[in-house]
């Protein structure tokens, strides 16, 4: 099975706007970093680029996330966050998905669909509200000092 299965209509909105924002510079700066990439595995996609550019594209989308995932997880640590765990587990869901994304394009066992990059920014504007939204009030009201 090919790489790019990602048939019909190849753009989708952008993956950021500022409704999105936490308010917390550390957090949205991520967020900011991690939907340009995406939306440069989209590009790739709609430009036809070879699977190799696609996989390098997609890499870098997890290398973001692993970076966004330490910055948030020390941001939680550093002011005793209570949600920690199930936070980390939602993470973990994400890293999870997009690993096995770039595997399957790796080893020819699966493409990129509409299904599965909808599934990724789905999971991406749920988790915001879940789990970013209440870490970046509790962020915003820890004492300072």
């Amino acid at each position: 099975m090919g790489l790019l299965l990602f048939l019909g209509e190849t753009k989708m909105a952008p993956t950021w706007n500022e409704a999105m924002a936490t308010g917390v510079v550390e957090i949205d700066g991520d967020h900011r970093k991690i939907a340009a990439v995406f939306d440069d595995v989209l590009q790739s996609l709609a430009e036809n680029q070879p699977r190799e550019m696609v996989i390098m594209v997609l890499t870098r989308l997890v290398d973001a996330l692993c970076e966004h995932i330490d910055h948030e997880e020390a941001l939680m640590r550093s002011i005793g966050y209570p949600d920690t765990a199930p936070h980390h587990r939602d993470h973990d869901q994400y890293f999870s998905m997009l690993s096995q994304l770039v595997f399957d394009c790796q080893t020819g066992n699966g493409g990129l669909s509409q299904n599965s990059l909808g599934a990724v920014k789905a999971w991406k504007t749920k988790h915001l509200e879940t789990f970013d939204r209440p870490l970046a009030e509790a962020i915003r009201r820890r004492p300072v000092g």
